[in-house]
């Protein structure tokens, strides 16, 4: 059963600026590229996707972080070998980018402060990383960032069917207005053997996308991992995170901003 809420609609101006697309296929689990051009606002993620390419296992370090101008994608577990691949797009924004900020000794769910927003300004997620910190590697059961932007913080979620400890390392910026934008709650759940999760949203052709944060998680209990990957589609957002065999539910929300620029 698949449902979704658009938790609230504003029409507000912003600067839409041209996309950027960064891919790699690493022989190993982790690789760094320079960013594509420079950008003199915000880098906003519009879709990524993580993914072991020899078949699932347990997850030590896992994201799409910018550091400095350099991007670092990792899908790896504790020895760092099985090859992955990875792939991030951006939509560049008039905006505030902010710098980075972590948490180094979270355990299950951890806030991380963060500025907040001026007046008509939008919280844009553009890199995040998660790490274990415990020694090993393990499962996965749930993967969350959920902005707090008045509150100052954004709480994330790392963890298996347990808690262990693990370092949240977050990228984050402020686009600002000209443009229409409708910010959208959206919730959906895959059965077993169902290999996706979609997640219907009305937008006009001509519009971007803005990932503000997630909440993805398996509903029977902690997995490997295999694909971990949301994108646009042309009927709003398509979420993955399964292991390899697609044979155990799961549940995903994503926060998103459809980003019409005026005519």
């Amino acid at each position: 059963m698949l449902s979704f809420f658009a938790a609230l609609v504003v029409f507000l101006p912003i600067r839409v600026h041209p996309h950027s697309h960064l891919e790699c296929f690493p022989s190993g689990s982790s690789c760094t590229k320079p960013l594509p051009g420079s950008v003199s606002g915000v880098r906003a993620i519009s879709g990524f996707e993580l993914l072991s390419r020899a078949g699932d296992h347990k997850i030590k370090r896992i994201g799409v972080r910018i550091r400095g101008n350099d991007l670092v994608g990792t899908f790896a577990d504790d020895d760092g070998k099985e090859p992955a691949k990875w792939f991030v797009n951006w939509g560049h924004y008039a905006g505030r980018a902010l710098p980075e900020v972590s948490a180094s000794n979270c355990r299950g769910t951890c806030s991380l402060p963060i500025s907040r927003p001026r007046a008509g300004e939008h919280f844009a997620l553009s890199g995040f990383e998660f790490e274990r910190l415990d020694g090993g590697d393990s499962n996965i059961l749930r993967v969350a960032i959920l902005p707090d932007p008045a509150r100052g913080q954004v709480r994330v979620v790392f963890k298996d069917n347990g808690d262990f400890r693990y370092r949240a390392r977050l990228n984050y910026g402020y686009i600002a207005p000209p443009s229409r934008v409708q910010a959208h709650r959206l919730s959906g759940r895959r059965g077993k053997g169902q290999k996706t999760i979609e997640l219907p949203v009305a937008s006009p052709q001509a519009s971007a996308q803005v990932i503000q944060g997630f909440d993805v998680k398996f509903d029977n209990g902690d997995h490997h991992l295999k694909n971990f990957e949301i994108v646009r589609t042309t009927s709003g957002a398509r979420v993955v995170f399964n292991d390899a065999n697609f044979d155990d539910p799961a549940s995903a929300t994503v926060h998103l901003l459809i980003v019409e620029p005026l005519p």
